[in-house]
């Protein structure tokens, strides 16, 4: 192992790091301008293959984004019949219909990705019998994309005035992979890259190896948090900050703790430049894989 002496200047960027590190997941970052992705809320439905059913989430408030209650019918918004049933119900608690409702009968899942309310009750409409379902509890979304299972048994009474309940249904599993992955690939990138500059000598490389552990894992669990609750605009913003910290950290550290001459391939070492590099590849791949590795899971 190595020993670790800070100067003041190097002590300061230490502590603004993790002075960052430690408040950005408590204040999520929102895109004004309306680009990029919103919030969605997710609900897959097991149990319900065999019925034709629209489903909806009635909100405590009577507008959210574009939607509100009250608004006229639209070709775009499916069958006029079943709107005007949605409109209609008068839920007991004053939950509002927004005005937006899918055809769930075919894919079993219910999206809205467009500004769906914060606190919400799921209704579903099964058209054959001409009857209403409400879920039995007040939901609320709990991140950025917040998924949600509901099951049905035979059993369960469907109908009018029965209800059902939702869970939670985020895949943390494959989040928890992607996050090692993510680390993983990171650090073989580096090496590679510290390779390519001359790093021979096993001092040298276990520096960079440790530096680029403790760093990753911070930056990596940090990002995971700003994406979970704000989303893959607040993921990139916080990573392009985030990743400028962490290369002056780990230029410093490089400059201080390794070598000027590396001893196995005699090559003179260029710490900053390296750091610069590094962390500037790290940056575009980990951004790739913060798209595409969830994905895989």
């Amino acid at each position: 192992m190595f020993k670790t002496k800070l100067t003041s200047p190097m002590k300061r960027v230490v502590a603004a790091f993790f002075m960052v590190v430690l408040l950005l997941p408590a204040f999520p970052i929102r895109a004004h301008a309306d680009i990029g992705p919103k919030p969605s809320v997710v609900i897959d439905f097991e149990g319900l293959e065999q019925e034709e059913y629209y489903v909806t989430l009635l909100s405590d408030r009577p507008s959210t984004g574009p939607w509100s209650e009250g608004n006229p019918y639209y070709d775009y918004m499916g069958d006029k019949g079943v709107f005007d049933k949605f409109a209609s119900y008068e839920d007991p608690d004053g939950y509002y219909f927004l005005s937006y409702m899918e055809d769930c009968s075919e894919t079993d899942q219910f999206s809205w990705t467009y500004y769906p309310p914060d606190q919400f009750k799921v209704l579903i409409y099964y058209v054959d019998r001409d009857e209403f379902q409400v879920s039995d509890q007040i939901y609320e979304k709990y991140a950025f994309d917040s998924y949600f299972l509901a099951e049905f048994e035979k059993e369960d009474g469907i109908g009018r005035g029965s209800s059902f309940s939702l869970k939670n249904n985020y895949n943390y599993t494959g989040e928890i992979l992607s996050l090692i992955v993510r680390i993983v690939i990171t650090i073989i990138l580096e090496l590679m890259i510290a390779y390519l500059f001359g790093y021979r000598d096993r001092k040298n490389i276990r520096v960079i190896m440790v530096t680029n552990l403790a760093t990753q894992i911070i930056l990596n669990v940090v990002l995971n948090l700003s994406q979970y609750y704000s989303g893959y605009y607040a993921l990139l913003l916080a990573y392009f900050c985030l990743e400028i910290l962490v290369m002056v950290i780990e230029g410093a550290v490089y400059k201080r703790h390794t070598d000027a001459i590396d001893a196995v391939s005699g090559k003179k070492m260029h710490p900053v430049i390296y750091a610069i590099v590094a962390n500037g590849a790290s940056w575009w791949i980990g951004v790739w894989l913060a798209k595409v590795i969830p994905n895989m899971f």
